[in-house]
Order: structure tokens, then C-alpha cells, then sequence
């Protein structure tokens, strides 16, 4: 169910009441969500008058719908037996009778038939046949040209107003409908969230550090030391690391593969175990330019260059 709010406009009349008469919706003219509610939208129905869109509270009243040129009008009877009835009733009537009226309406609905196209120079959707659940007064809205026709007292038009007790039990079985369907969402986004989060888990490259000494590390460190004092730079400290087995947890993680990480805040060249040769030379390359302040694109073209200048 969608709900639209209308900027309150001048109120004609008003006194003492519990049946009246408001417009709720402009038809032929954009309001703030870009709609066009076209005319003929709203016909001629009925619909319950409920509190500020409070469905869970018993409805304030009932009424019928219908267009008047350009305007949709609810034509309605307050409860005036209950005591929201009449504090709604006395609310309005005081915002009345002590200007400016500041009183605005909004009004739920399910969109039966509707198009997209072009309207004063704008992308809208055009709003062809409207269902209308409820018309209720609001304390902040935004649209156009909504207001109080009269509000006065009288017997109300029970006649023409008896199957709008069926629209009311439509309204609550919509309602619950509603709450469901919101419940079922919220548990599919719930579970695709896990899902996605598991995924990315699994997805990701984990490693762990480990510790070397032996042919590996002097291999690195002597490659370090050349690169560094061709570079005129000190010499980055070395750690080296593996792919995490399925049951580690791992000490860092990454979107994709990679060979090599630097730390420029503490001059630290991370190694990944396995690589020789040419590899070995441009990771270990790559990795001291980045610690001092190349990016990824410098980085990699240097690690190339001093691997080929190297003939490996």
C-alpha cells in the first residue's frame, strides 16, 4: 500500500460536527513523489477515515470518495461515540476556528492501473485508477490544494454509507496482509545478508604470516638490500606469508590473489612463500616502491623494470 500527503489548503467552513466534507488530492498536477493522478483515478468509492494512518486504532469515521473537476473529495461521518472520534472532531473544528487552518489529509492506496511518460517538461508516472483504503488527517504533509470543505452536525447518510462496512473489513485483512508480506522481506533480506556475508567469506584470499629463515630469506633480503641501495632508501623490514588452509582462520584477508603487501608507516615488505626468479624480483621490487609512496600503477611498471634489467 503506498499513502500520499496533501499540503492543507484554505478551509471553507466549519462548525460543529461530525460529518464533513475534504478535499484530499489534486488531480492533472505533479505532486512531490513525481505522480500524476490523472482524472477519473479515484471514481466513486468508499473508504474508511482512520488517525494519522494509525490502522492498529479503530477508524475515526467512514465516508465516500468521489471527483469534483480537478479535486477528489471525501464526504464523511465522524464517530463521535468514541472518544478518539471526538477529539479528532474537536482538533479540527478548533484548527478551524482559530487561523490559519493548518489541518492537512493523506490518504493510503494500492495503484490498480498506472503508465510512465512525459508531463510539463519532467519524468512522471501517470496514476490512471486508484484503490483508496483510507482518508486521514495528518499533522505534516506535502502536496497540493488539499483542505475542509464543512464540517458541521447532522445524521449522517447511512444509506448511501452502509457498504462502506464491508471496505472497512477489506481495509483490516489488507492491513495484515501488509504486515506479513513486510515480516517475509525482512527475513529474505536477513537471510540474504547472511548468505552474501558467508560467500564473501569464502571467496576472499585468507593468509597467514609465517616465520623464515634459511635459503628463502636470504634470497629476499638480498634482493631488498640491492633494490634499496640502487634507491638510495634503507632497507624495508621482511615478513613473509601463506595461503590459510580451509580450517585457519587467517591473519589478513583479500579480494583478490596477491604475491606481496607493504606497510609504508613502518617500512615492513610482506612476502608470500613459493615465488622464485623473475616473480620473486618484481614482488619484492614492487613492494619496497610502494613503502616509499608509489601507487599501484608506478609500482608494478618498476617491479617489471628491475626484473628484466636483472635478465630473469
Amino acid at each position: 500500500m503506498e499513502t500520499k500527503q496533501k499540503y492543507g489548503g484554505k478551509i471553507k467552513s466549519l462548525d460543529e460536527s461530525g460529518r464533513g466534507s475534504v478535499v484530499f488530492s489534486t488531480t492533472g498536477v505533479v505532486d512531490k513523489d513525481n505522480d500524476v493522478t490523472l482524472s477519473g483515478a479515484f471514481g466513486s468509492q468508499f473508504c474508511a477515515m482512520v488517525p494519522a494512518h494509525q490502522w492498529t486504532e479503530a477508524p475515526i469515521g467512514k465516508g465516500k470518495i468521489y471527483e469534483d473537476g480537478n479535486e477528489a473529495i471525501f464526504d464523511f461521518q465522524m464517530n463521535l461515540e468514541t472518544t478518539s472520534g471526538r477529539d479528532w472532531h474537536a482538533s479540527l473544528k478548533w484548527d478551524y476556528e482559530h487561523p490559519p487552518a493548518l489541518q492537512q489529509y493523506s490518504y493510503g492506496f494500492n495503484v490498480k492501473e498506472y503508465s510512465f511518460g512525459e508531463f510539463e517538461g519532467q519524468r512522471v508516472r501517470f496514476l490512471k485508477k486508484l484503490e483508496v483504503f483510507e482518508v486521514s488527517p495528518v499533522l505534516v504533509g506535502a502536496g497540493v490544494n488539499t483542505r475542509t470543505l464543512d464540517l458541521k452536525r447532522g445524521r449522517s447518510q447511512q444509506s448511501e454509507w452502509r457498504s462502506a462496512e464491508k471496505t472497512l473489513a477489506k481495509v483490516r485483512g489488507f492491513f495484515l496482509h501488509e504486515q506479513f508480506q513486510a515480516m517475509q522481506k525482512k527475513l529474505v533480506k536477513q537471510r540474504a545478508n547472511l548468505l552474501a556475508a558467508e560467500f564473501n567469506a569464502l571467496t576472499k584470499s585468507r593468509y597467514v604470516e609465517t616465520h623464515h629463515g634459511g635459503d628463502f630469506f636470504d634470497q629476499c633480503f638480498s634482493i631488498a638490500s640491492t633494490i634499496s641501495k640502487a634507491l638510495g632508501v634503507k632497507t624495508p623490514r621482511l615478513r613473509f606469508f601463506r595461503d590459510a588452509r580451509r580450517d585457519e582462520r587467517g591473519d589478513f584477508t583479500y579480494d583478490i590473489p596477491v604475491l606481496g603487501r607493504a606497510d609504508p608507516e613502518t617500512k615492513t615488505v610482506w612476502v608470500k612463500d613459493g615465488q622464485h626468479g623473475a616473480e620473486l624480483v618484481d614482488t619484492v621490487a614492487h613492494e619496497i616502491s610502494h613503502c616509499y609512496g608509489a601507487n599501484e600503477d608506478q609500482a608494478a611498471a618498476f617491479g617489471r623494470k628491475i626484473a628484466r634489467e636483472w635478465n630473469l
